[in-house]
């Protein structure tokens, strides 16, 4: 077979999901279609996977709408999969946190006090969400032809174990290495590999920018604040002159917003721009939205902070004015907000990654990983699974710029949707 997965730093794959590693048996933590914990025995996993051929469509990798481009005088796109038509073999290195001490210790505990054991240590789960994207990816390359040799190692989010995978002759010789997800663990692997120009370095959640800095091998998954921010700015500009636009912040050590940037992007597309910083959460009250006016407001919220845009929207939605209201992507991660306030307030929001999931062909993707993991793909298993897809082979998932001269790239696929009919919907 084409496809070789070799097992790293006492951690096993899987063709369902993972709890423990032992001596003679991988534990998953997930259920299978029966509702048991499965159980596999490591010497029959190759043979399985042999036997599992799942017919991939072609064309059933996830498809993006239009891509909206930062306006960067730097920003170059490029050619960045290391797939050839020669089909040479690709080494894959992935490194995740995957805690693997810490759910025997789980296990431990649950069998001392005679409780389920289909259950993993919380913190292994991004990383188990994470790989089962890559696997589903792999699966996609072998029908391809594409050959993969693939190590998975457990990094415990810890730096000396970092040390020691680096250090391997597998992972030295990688083509891809996929992590590691946390900043300290990441910064040592970037900081290894910083003359390597032949390898590729996926970081698929960081957009801390000085990670690029003189990184020509590091690329960002996810779309930086910057893009957000220029998104937000190029969709404004279609709007209504007359409408009134006030741009709200949150005046912390955090958070710093360049205004005079805004204000020189939007000075020719609107009359007046008002700028309004709270210093801290208990300014905001009632009074202090008497900057609406009785027509059209267009409100743009530019901060990160999870109580400081709670308070700023309530205090919106309770408005007897018009308000289109325009934030960033953290807002869509604060479950309590009223789904009705964000439509009434016709919330808009630059998505990273969107995917169109009602597209047939993503539609048979997701219902094939259903059928072999017995739970749904969310996010970070479909950026895993376009981020290998997309290095791999010539089925291209992303659009990356050069985010900094000399450095770092980043995926620049940041799409404006808008809160309609109790779902994000693209702006068309």
């Amino acid at each position: 077979m084409n496809l070789v997965i070799k097992i790293g730093l006492l951690f096993c794959f899987f063709l369902g999901s993972f709890v423990s590693f032992s001596q003679d048996k991988i534990k998953f933590g997930y259920h299978d279609a029966s509702g048991k914990v499965r159980v596999i025995n490591t010497e029959k996993i190759e043979n399985q996977m042999e036997e599992e051929k799942l017919v991939i469509p072609e064309n059933s990798t996830f498809t993006s709408d239009s891509i909206i481009y930062p306006n960067d005088s730097v920003s170059t796109f490029i050619s960045d999969s290391v797939f050839s038509e020669l089909r040479d073999t690709i080494n894959v290195s992935v490194l995740l946190p995957f805690y693997i001490s810490k759910n025997e210790t789980l296990i431990k505990f649950l069998l001392k006090n005679k409780r389920h054991i289909n259950q993993i240590y919380n913190k292994s789960k991004l990383a188990l969400n994470f790989l089962e994207g890559i696997f589903h990816a792999i699966d996609s390359l072998e029908k391809m032809g594409v050959p993969i040799v693939m190590n998975v190692y457990d990094t415990e989010n810890n730096i000396d174990s970092v040390r020691k995978i680096v250090n391997t002759d597998f992972v030295k010789s990688s083509n891809i290495v996929f992590g590691p997800i946390y900043s300290d663990n990441f910064n040592f692997v970037k900081n290894f590999f910083r003359m390597d120009t032949n390898k590729i370095l996926i970081n698929p959640l960081s957009t801390n920018i000085r990670f690029l800095h003189n990184s020509q091998n590091v690329y960002f998954l996810t779309p930086v604040f910057q893009q957000h921010k220029e998104t937000i700015i190029s969709h404004l500009k279609l709007l209504d002159s007359a409408s009134n636009i006030t741009v709200i912040s949150y005046d912390n050590n955090k958070e710093k917003v360049d205004y005079s940037s805004i204000k020189n992007n939007l000075k020719n597309s609107f009359k007046v721009i008002d700028f309004k910083s709270f210093k801290d959460l208990s300014q905001i009250r009632k009074q202090s939205f008497k900057f609406l006016g009785p027509n059209k407001n267009i409100v743009l919220l530019l901060s990160e902070d999870k109580a400081f845009i709670k308070k700023i929207v309530t205090f919106c939605g309770v408005s007897n004015t018009e308000i289109s209201l325009y934030g960033t992507e953290k807002l869509k991660s604060i479950i309590e907000l009223n789904i009705e306030t964000l439509m009434k307030l016709k919330v808009h929001i630059p998505i990273s990654n969107y995917s169109n999931k009602s597209v047939v062909q993503n539609q048979k993707l997701l219902n094939r990983f259903e059928e072999q993991y017995h739970h749904q793909m969310n996010n970070y298993s479909i950026l895993s699974f376009k981020s290998i897809l997309h290095f791999c082979s010539d089925k291209k998932q992303f659009k990356f710029i050069k985010f900094i001269e000399g450095g770092g790239f980043v995926n620049s696929n940041v799409k404006m949707c808008v809160y309609k009919d109790y779902q994000l919907n693209p702006v068309h």
